[in-house]
């Protein structure tokens, strides 16, 4: 089998969830790492025995990739999906994918039109508890999904966003709690409910100073299926406090807090499935233990010609309500889907 050439661009504290996996990998080898600063891409290529470039395109250019991993600033998702694509590169990129529909749409098409495949990072998705969720809902163990509520509530000091220079902007981050933490919650809430019909949500700046997004949101989101869905999320709590994920159904209620569900289903004994312990984890805790599996799962795609799991139509989707909460709470007014 051909060895897969790999190569990532953006090497700050993100890269190592991707780096690691992607080093483990049989029949893949990655040659090559991008970054703007000196100091840490040529730190990461010497911790991973690859070459350095402080020019992406040219790293795109010279090293006859097979794959790249874009690990950037939100804002230059879309401009180096895009520009990986048109080389005939595969894309697994960070969240968010872009920082509106009109890129999104053009990093899917383009991809295609290559013939390409392109990932997004929702890594909780393979979680076991989530897993298990979605489960329970496509066998409809649930019954008809009634309700849902979402709560994540953790810690940013100003200090987080002094350090990380594009942090906490419009332009470069595209928001604040919302599409930076939250995200991922809301992106496991659309996997397992479906279609929002139409959403409202409030959105503030309430304890950082000198930040110009949002740091607390809430919400209300109608489901085309009838659910009604809250959700509440800030980043100035005193701690990051496990992501809480209820959902209600006509046959019982299932609980997700961080890595770890409760099912309670009616005429059946009450049970808990829990990976917290589980010793994947790679960088930051809130991160989640689940990188290694997407990207492992975005190779068996590529090498196998199977479907993503998560690819830039399913990426596309969380972007659309989390800009959606954006424009609600900006115009205090209902954004219909």
């Amino acid at each position: 089998m051909k060895e897969l050439k790999v190569g990532l661009i953006g090497t700050g504290r993100i890269s190592d969830t991707h780096l690691k996996p992607i080093t483990a990998l049989e029949n893949i080898e990655l040659v090559a790492v991008a970054d703007i600063d000196e100091k840490l891409v040529q730190e990461a290529a010497n911790n991973y025995d690859c070459e350095a470039y402080l020019d992406y395109k040219k790293m795109l250019d010279d090293k006859d990739l097979d794959v790249v991993h874009i690990c950037t600033p939100h804002n230059l998702h879309a401009e180096m999906t895009i520009a990986a694509a048109k080389r005939g590169i595969h894309v697994l990129t960070e969240k968010p994918m872009a920082l509106s529909l009109e890129d999104a749409d053009n990093m899917i098409q383009t991809a295609e039109s290559n013939g390409v495949k392109l990932g997004v990072i929702f890594q909780n998705r393979f979680n076991k508890a989530s897993q298990e969720i979605k489960k329970l809902i496509d066998k409809e163990e649930l019954g008809e999904l009634k309700g849902a509520r979402v709560f994540v509530n953790w810690y940013r000091p100003d200090s987080y966003y002094e350090n990380i220079y594009w942090k906490g902007t419009w332009e470069q981050e595209g928001g604040g709690v919302v599409i930076d933490q939250a995200i991922h919650t809301l992106d496991l809430l659309q996997w397992f409910v479906g279609e929002v019909d139409f959403l409202e949500a409030n959105i503030a700046n309430r304890a950082h100073e000198t930040l110009e997004v949002e740091d607390m949101a809430e919400g209300y989101i109608k489901f085309k299926n009838g659910l009604n869905a809250s959700f509440h999320t800030t980043n100035f709590y005193t701690y990051d406090a496990d992501v809480f994920l209820e959902l209600h159904g006509t046959k019982g209620v299932v609980t997700m807090e961080k890595d770890k569900v409760t099912v309670k289903l009616d005429e059946k004994e009450e049970y808990i499935v829990d990976e917290s312990d589980a010793q994947e984890e790679i960088g930051k805790s809130y991160w989640g233990i689940s990188h290694k599996r997407q990207i492992n799962q975005f190779y068996d795609a590529i090498i196998n010609n199977k479907p993503l799991a998560v690819d830039g139509q399913e990426g596309k989707k969380v972007l659309k309500t989390v800009l959606a909460i954006y424009e609600a709470g900006k115009n205090n007014k209902r954004i219909n889907f």
